[in-house]
């Protein structure tokens, strides 16, 4: 009984395959500079590049989340990032619980910024927790950490994660250059 928004993400998938995309695929659901911020009882699917987005957010909760795209010929369609995509980027004290994640990339990468900017702007991302997920990766982690970092990662808390038909159950990505910790 929850509310759906789809991000119809096919026909972008579909161009940036066909390297006819002039500019980069936008996240479904992004916040910045924001604090706060409460995300409940909703499915976000089909998202044209991530699918959640926290940046530069402070006091976050999702709960109870339906992520969803294709598993396969859907391009980078993390579920959450926090710091750059459920992608948490340089996010603070951020709770994700109760959630089903089934993805096309990470179900939930976690990011601090990238190479020089990263460094330069030096958020991280700390406090997280993350807890009660079922996720599902067929290309890459359930949980990953990096390479984006260069602002810090730290006080990352895993418990109660199932994961299935995944490459990595979690994953810490670095590359030369990059910094962090």
């Amino acid at each position: 009984h929850n509310g759906t928004i789809n991000g119809q993400g096919q026909a972008w998938w579909k161009k940036f395959r066909q390297k006819r995309l002039n500019y980069t695929r936008g996240p479904l659901v992004q916040i910045m500079w924001s604090s706060d911020i409460v995300i409940t009882n909703i499915t976000l699917r089909d998202s044209p590049f991530w699918t959640f987005h926290p940046y530069d957010c402070k006091n976050i909760t999702v709960k109870g989340v339906t992520i969803l795209a294709p598993v396969i010929e859907a391009p980078n369609t993390d579920g959450i990032d926090p710091g750059k995509y459920l992608l948490p980027n340089s996010c603070e004290d951020m709770l994700i619980e109760d959630c089903y994640i089934s993805v096309g990339d990470d179900a939930i990468a976690i990011k601090s910024g990238w190479d020089q900017y990263g460094i330069a702007y030096g958020r991280p991302s700390m406090n997280i927790m993350i807890r009660n997920l079922v996720v599902r990766s067929m290309v890459s982690a359930g949980i990953s950490i990096g390479s984006e970092m260069s602002g810090g990662v730290s006080n990352i808390t895993v418990e109660n994660l199932l994961v299935w038909d995944s490459r990595r159950g979690v994953r810490i990505k670095t590359a030369p250059g990059r910094g962090g910790y």
